[in-house]
């Protein structure tokens, strides 16, 4: 098995690749670099209904491995399975060190879908509220409330981004206007 796979990923062959994980997966748990070189081979030789299959046989028996839910949600990213990415992106948050990667993600994919009010509750509802660090958390946020005219809860989310020193041009010109629309 393992010198099969080394084979593989020498001479590139990602549909040997594919195959020799899915066996590999039958015996082991899967390290995070074979599910993410699973991932990329489904991208690249257009297989990625086999790597959903895959996982999909995988994770009932490794539900809490973390790295075989990103791979998951991203292969029905991919497939453009908004709903079953947006549940594995959540799958994903379940992890304490993914909780606002894997939501912020799931989100930005809902907004993209035309699903804005529950992008928005994806955004809203994550407990606890991430910290001023987490700018793609509140930059997501600033905009997705700009966009849906949520005025208050934009111009507090630009704040945090301003006062956090991470403010661009289009954040320093829609908090004028925002302070402007309060006053």
């Amino acid at each position: 098995m393992t010198r099969g796979l080394a084979l593989a990923r020498t001479l590139g062959n990602d549909q040997a690749l594919i195959r020799l994980l899915a066996l590999a997966s039958t015996q082991r748990t899967l390290e995070q670099i074979e599910l993410e070189e699973l991932t990329l081979a489904s991208i690249r030789s257009a297989a990625i209904a086999d790597g959903i299959a895959l996982l999909g046989r995988y994770l009932p028996r490794h539900d809490d491995q973390t790295p075989a839910w990103k791979a998951l949600a991203e292969l029905r990213e991919r497939q453009g399975d908004v709903s079953g990415a947006v549940d594995a992106w959540r799958r994903v948050a379940a992890d304490r060190g993914e909780r606002i990667s894997a939501t912020t993600r799931a989100a930005d994919l809902l907004w993209r879908s035309d699903k804005r009010e529950a992008a928005w509750g994806t955004l809203t509802a994550l407990q606890p509220v991430p910290d001023a660090k987490s700018l793609d958390y509140w930059r997501m946020r600033a905009d997705q409330a700009w966009e849906t005219k949520r005025v208050s809860e934009a111009a507090s989310a630009y704040r945090l981004l301003w006062s956090g020193g991470s403010a661009d041009l289009l954040v320093a010109e829609r908090l004028v206007l925002l302070t402007m629309q309060t006053r």
